[in-house]
């Protein structure tokens, strides 16, 4: 399957993954292949994780990533 980010989320991704290069280029690093490897994992169906509820009250499954989360 073929994963397409949402500019948006490119953009966010991308700001945040500069921010914490300028302190840390490892810890960059790692944390975006942990978002590579969780997408992965979603995009192979495995939709399993926990149900949150959003303050529309709508419930959707989110993913840790740690120091973000995933919807």
């Amino acid at each position: 399957m073929k994963v397409e980010y949402a500019p948006e989320a490119e953009d966010d991704l991308a700001e945040a993954l500069e921010l914490i290069a300028k302190h840390n280029p490892l810890a960059a690093a790692n944390l975006a292949d942990r978002i590579t490897q969780l997408v992965d994992r979603l995009a192979a169906g495995d939709f399993d994780g926990p149900e949150v509820e959003l303050t529309s009250r709508e419930r959707v499954r989110s993913w840790p990533v740690s120091p973000f989360r995933i919807y």
